[in-house]
């Protein structure tokens, strides 16, 4: 899901403000930023149990491909006024990053490696297991 941030544009620059609410559907417990790339890396690629994650690319563009084990879909995140919000049980990864590009993450826990779901396969059989 696609939220749009608060931005107001004026003579003296431009001023993006993400809060809790709108768009920001939990309080976040970590942010975390990645940038620097390299041409062809892919990042995430993995979905996670219980975290909720919004992500915002303040500079540049990159493109994140969503899953949810039913229907895929990609997103080309290229204004820092407009972020996506990643909910639990949704495969994630990031790709065709621009040079310049920096990705800043917002997540509503704290790192537990345990939370993650590494493998596709096994992401896709959880999927399964909760809809039937």
């Amino acid at each position: 899901r696609i939220g749009r941030l608060a931005d107001v544009r004026e003579a003296r620059g431009r001023l993006v403000a993400a809060q809790v609410g709108a768009p920001l559907p939990f309080i976040p417990r970590r942010c975390f930023i990645i940038m620097d790339v390299p041409r062809g890396d892919i990042r995430g690629e993995h979905a996670h149990i219980r975290l909720k994650q919004f992500l915002l690319c303040v500079r540049g563009r990159v493109t994140v491909m969503v899953d949810d084990g039913r229907q895929r879909d990609e997103v080309l995140l290229d204004d820092p006024g407009e972020g996506l919000y990643v909910p639990p049980m949704v495969w994630a990864a990031q790709y065709d990053y621009s040079a310049d590009a920096v990705l800043v993450v917002f997540a509503s826990a704290n790192y537990d490696p345990r939370d993650y779901i590494r493998d596709y396969e096994d992401f896709r059989r959880r999927v399964a297991r909760k809809t039937r």
